[in-house]
């Protein structure tokens, strides 16, 4: 019987993409700030994802293709967020108090749309 060796659409939907082997590449390239991109920018730019995000979580989401795009949107925000995270302690030793602040500032509200997020996106794909 081959048909229960495909995954539902429900387990499908719990698959969380991209696979890890993209992630780390993603994030290897990410690491040293592409040229042209400060951490400043970098921290600008999560911080108007994650204002996107949150505009987008805080009302039911018109379709299925909207819940999906806010997902990779919400991977791309954890991945950035991650990079500055890790990248904290030399932006103290740097002195650059403000992009410390600024990234705890992101993680902090990163952590609230994730609790938003699971609810808003199973009504929206259900």
């Amino acid at each position: 019987n081959y048909a229960k060796a495909s995954p539902t659409p429900q387990q499908q939907q719990q698959q969380q993409p991209p696979p890890a082997t993209r992630q780390q590449q993603q994030q290897q390239q990410q690491q040293s700030v592409s040229p042209g991109r400060s951490p400043e920018e970098a921290l600008t730019e999560l911080r108007q994802k994650l204002s996107n995000l949150k505009n987008t979580v805080s009302k039911p989401a018109q379709s299925a293709a909207v819940a999906q795009a806010a997902q990779q949107l919400l991977n791309d925000c954890r991945n950035q967020s991650a990079i500055l995270e890790s990248q904290a302690d030399t932006f103290a030793d740097q002195e650059k108090f403000d992009l410390v602040q600024g990234v705890f500032e992101t993680t902090e509200e990163l952590q609230k749309i994730n609790k938003a997020f699971d609810p808003w996106f199973n009504a929206a794909t259900r």
